[in-house]
């Protein structure tokens, strides 16, 4: 018998249906409440589905209310009972943990069916939601941090505010953002497909914008930086699928704020956090190894040129041959180290009403538009 003060640090529901029956009977469409530690302050919602929808509405309350509902059902094969025996069931579980007003839902699926998941929760909640292959991730009325992971599916945000970061491999990303936190980056993020954004008239941030297969568009008034046209990437005279000095550093800049963020997101020893500074301490690693190499290179160049001027006739005008002419002219015309490439870099980066944190907008097939809300 649990004696007064015990309190258990954690409630814990979990939800295991099984149906003593052979018809394929949908989840129960009640909904479940949740009740927090502290409803004074701020919700995180942490949701992790392999197959189906994750909505999420601005409720009225405290609690978190969750509601899940079966799509598709199993194949009828997979329900025939071996002789003797009868079918008892074999439904998606559904899980939810609260401790310390961390909500964790998690559902299973089986073979051909799916779990649509409605959450209503506080108002003033932080999402961490992600969907391995699902059709949707839908927000409503938010206010908090938002991660956001739908790997086949699209992400749609409606009247929300706080910091974002969207990403999707599969689908359009599309945000409507009511209010910014001032200081903290955010991305939007697609490999295939659109990325549509509105943000408040007077964000101050550093876009970053670059969509490799169609076009990028803003009615904010885009102050572009001096590097923001597009810039040519050429490998000769240093080794194969080594990126140039500017892209170098600016992949390095963009990791620095990744992992800002996600230092401001998740605890230290997080795995998102040492991902996000193992890939910082990657890329300037490349970025060393390239000064290296490019020093070496400027070397052998400045004396293969030297060279073969000692060996022509001497030109009329001697300062043609000079060890600063001839450094010149190597770092203008480098000589090529085997197998090279040329490409263009056309990314887009500027600051809309005098800058910012930066919010990073990418995709590979799609157009970009950020709209003044």
């Amino acid at each position: 018998m649990r004696e007064k003060g015990d309190q258990a640090p954690m409630r814990l529901i979990h939800i295991s249906v099984v149906f003593v029956a052979c018809a394929l009977v949908a989840l129960a469409q009640e909904k479940i409440t949740v009740p927090v530690s502290d409803p004074a302050q701020p919700v995180t919602i942490k949701a992790i589905m392999s197959l189906g929808s994750i909505k999420v509405t601005a409720g009225t309350g405290h609690d978190v209310l969750v509601t899940a509902v079966q799509t598709g059902g199993q194949n009828p094969r997979d329900t025939i009972a071996p002789p003797g025996m009868k079918h008892l069931g074999g439904r998606p579980g559904l899980n939810i943990e609260q401790d310390h007003n961390l909500v964790t839902i998690s559902a299973g699926s089986l073979a051909g069916s799916s779990i649509d998941l409605y959450i209503e929760a506080p108002v003033n909640s932080n999402l961490q939601l992600r969907i391995v292959n699902g059709t949707l991730i839908d927000v409503r009325g938010i206010t908090g941090d938002m991660g956001i992971e739908n790997t086949n599916g699209s992400i749609t945000l409606t009247n929300v505010s706080g910091s974002v970061m969207a990403h999707t491999l599969n689908g359009a990303v599309m945000a409507s953002l009511d209010h910014v936190a001032p200081d903290k980056t955010m991305s939007f993020i697609s490999l295939n497909g659109r990325v549509d954004v509105w943000l408040p008239s007077d964000t101050k941030a550093r876009l970053r914008l670059k969509s490799d297969s169609g076009s990028i568009f803003s009615d904010f008034d885009v102050k572009p930086e001096a590097d923001s046209t597009a810039a040519a990437d050429d490998t000769r005279g240093r080794p194969y699928n080594s990126l140039s000095p500017a892209q170098l550093d600016k992949n390095i800049a963009q990791l620095e704020a990744d992992l800002e963020g996600a230092k401001k997101k998740y605890p230290s020893e997080s795995p998102e956090v040492k991902a996000a500074a193992k890939a910082l301490e990657d890329m300037k690693t490349k970025r060393d190894a390239f000064t290296r190499t490019g020093a070496q290179n400027a070397a052998q160049t400045t004396s293969q040129t030297a060279t073969q001027n000692d060996t022509q006739k001497a030109p009329q005008n001697s300062t043609s041959a000079s060890p600063q002419n001839n450094a010149q002219a190597g770092a203008q015309n480098p000589a090529p180290i085997g197998k090279y490439k040329l490409s263009m870099d056309r990314s887009v980066t500027g600051t809309i009403n005098g800058g910012g944190p930066d919010y990073t907008f990418l995709t590979m097939n799609g157009n970009i538009m950020v709209h003044k809300k």
